[in-house]
């Protein structure tokens, strides 16, 4: 079996801490209130640096239809994001329902690791696979305790991230927390502990078979988060499709000349319904 030595350790040491400065959703453990999970953590054995990836996230209900949107924020790739412009625009004011809705865009600071999972108490067909565990800052917290912190000497990076005997699984705990929210904190590292059944030519074949944890989420454009700002948030459809009929048919030079010429009803009713075509299709996308 690979064996991961100190100077890729100290690699993956390192990414972790730097990441503290987006397959599909069926590929994401799902966890509940009142039940646990034990995982143990997977490293990426071709780009150690690529073993986590953080990201921020959007979510909230939408102000339109009711159903939950959400994305990757824009500024996970050094790029501009329009909901956190509003969110900030909204906090500068005054107005303390302005203070509300600013909570409303919330941008919440996330993670992806690849687990095997040991024991899941949800889905037991799970067991024995490798899954897309995500966290948020509590079990992060964990994981630099373990890592730097007050247990590194007792963990430490190199039997977190390890499939042998050596290695220790994480046990996720999760409880309803005063809000009625879960809560992970209770989550720890067990003693080293061989796992059930992994030989060395399973460990490979898991090694050579992990997610790539930079593909789970689609990538928003700048442009499309501000649609999706518009539509549910601003409730502003008539934005929505202007943008989209902007973005879908841009006019030549000859076509904007005979903009002023009238159009027959008939042709008109045609665009119309063209039109509403594009925001229903808009709607469902964003939905």
């Amino acid at each position: 079996m690979q064996k991961m030595s100190s100077s890729m350790y100290e690699m993956l040491k390192k990414s972790l801490s730097d990441q503290r400065t987006g397959e599909s959703f069926k590929d994401i453990l799902k966890t509940e209130i009142g039940k646990s999970y034990t995982v143990r953590l997977i490293p990426n054995m071709e780009n150690i640096g690529k073993s986590t990836n953080k990201y921020f996230n959007h979510t909230w209900k939408s102000l339109a239809t009711g159903n939950t949107v959400s994305c990757v924020c824009p500024t996970t790739h050094g790029e501009r994001c329009s909901i956190c412009e509003e969110r900030v625009r909204l906090y500068r004011t005054e107005d303390e329902k302005d203070k509300a809705n600013a909570k409303l865009l919330g941008k919440k600071e996330q993670w992806l690791v690849n687990v095997y999972v040991i024991d899941d108490q949800t889905n037991p067909k799970n067991n024995g696979t490798v899954k897309i565990l995500r966290y948020g800052k509590q079990i992060d917290d964990i994981l630099k305790e373990n890592i730097e912190g007050d247990y590194a000497t007792e963990v430490g990076i190199q039997r977190i991230f390890n499939l042998t005997e050596e290695g220790c699984n994480l046990k996720i705990k999760v409880v309803k927390n005063q809000g009625g929210y879960a809560e992970y904190k209770s989550s720890r590292f067990t003693n080293s502990s061989e796992i059930p059944g992994m030989t060395d030519a399973k460990a490979e074949q898991i090694y050579k078979n992990i997610f790539n944890l930079e593909n789970i989420f689609d990538k928003k454009t700048p442009e499309e988060v501000d649609i999706m700002l518009d539509t549910h948030y601003r409730c502003n459809i008539s934005a929505t499709a202007s943008r989209s009929s902007q973005k879908e048919e841009e006019p030549s030079v000859s076509e904007s000349k005979s903009a002023s010429t009238p159009t027959p009803s008939s042709d008109t009713k045609e665009v119309d319904a063209a039109s509403d075509k594009r925001v229903k299709d808009l709607l469902a996308d964003l939905d």
